[in-house]
């Protein structure tokens, strides 16, 4: 997201890393889902089905200190996962977040519609079980303007994964970019420039 980051302090805004590493759905991070505060069951054989819970919870902890210590809220651009993430602190955090803009984030089924569901299944994880609580999450409503940058020659997030014709509250836009490419695509940067200015080309 570096590249990302620059473009948009080149042009005045203030982007801030999120600071918790790399991004790997909260695998590699131990964690107890019992503590997780979104309400679910935890699956009999737990391998991690969690993780992206446990991360979002980092994250609002983080955007809570940093909002109310700035006295200011915040938007949150993110990518891929990341972008995932985001939607759910800001459908947890309605009075902190005033926008979010992804890419190339899936927002129906979690992981099973990506090329990272064959990786997950081999290590276990119960992606059904993902897939029902990322529906469950979705059927309330993200307070803020949400902006969605998609492509149907992503390659990583299935496009129908990437998409929900029922969501209302979120603007998709579609740009012919490769998933990798997403975050340094310079026609997709001013795309979330443009977001983030208000401005729509």
């Amino acid at each position: 997201m570096f590249p990302l980051r620059f473009f948009l302090k080149q042009h005045g805004f203030n982007p801030i890393g999120w600071g918790l590493g790399v991004n790997k759905a909260g695998l590699n991070l131990k964690h107890d889902p019992s503590e997780i505060s979104w309400d679910f069951s935890v699956p009999e054989k737990y391998r991690g089905e969690a993780g992206v819970s446990y991360l979002c919870d980092l994250m609002v902890k983080k955007i809570e200190s940093f909002t109310n210590s700035e006295q200011t809220t915040v938007t949150l651009v993110g990518w891929s996962l990341g972008g995932s993430i985001a939607r759910e602190v800001a459908r947890d955090l309605p009075d902190a977040v005033d926008q979010v803009v992804t890419l190339g984030s899936p927002i129906i089924g979690g992981p099973k519609y990506t090329r990272a569901a064959s990786y997950l299944r081999q290590r276990g994880l119960n992606l059904d079980w993902i897939e029902k609580e990322v529906a469950r999450r979705n059927k309330t409503p993200i307070a803020c303007k949400v902006s969605a940058i998609v492509s149907r020659s992503d390659g990583i997030v299935d496009w129908s994964a990437s998409v929900d014709p029922n969501d209302q509250n979120t603007r998709f836009i579609e740009s012919d970019v490769s998933h990798l490419g997403m975050a340094i695509n310079q026609s997709t940067m001013q795309l979330v420039l443009s977001e983030l200015a208000g401005i729509e080309l």
